[in-house]
């Protein structure tokens, strides 16, 4: 497999529908944004988009519904904890943000439970 464009530590990866995706989260110069794909069939990796929010330590889940959930985390300069919730739709490539966690979490993993839930 060919490097990423973007040396990362501590990234969360998310594989859909055949690609892997590379989500945040530090580099040298401090935490990323940025998200590249690799795709098989190409065999290189590329890069997709952009978070709204630079954050860092947020777990990531692919849902049944074919996007990537990004939550948690904590904000730029690594001093607020984070309740926030970000969508990432692949298809469009776009971001939502729907309504941000009921309690703030930092340094988590997430899974999609048997129900669909994350």
């Amino acid at each position: 497999m060919p490097a990423m464009l973007e040396p990362r530590q501590f990234l969360a990866p998310a594989a859909l529908a055949a690609n892997i995706y590379a989500i945040g989260d530090q580099s040298p110069s401090g935490e990323l944004n940025s998200v590249e794909r690799f795709a098989p069939e190409l065999t290189r990796w590329t890069f997709v988009s952009r978070r709204p929010m630079q954050r860092a330590q947020f777990g990531v889940t692919t849902a049944r519904d074919g996007r990537i959930y990004v939550v948690g985390g904590i904000g730029p300069g690594l001093d607020e904890c984070l309740g926030l919730v970000e969508i990432y739709d692949p298809v469009p490539n776009t971001w939502a943000r729907p309504a941000d966690m009921p309690t703030v979490r930092q340094a988590l993993a997430s899974a999609l439970g048997s129900d669909g839930r994350i």
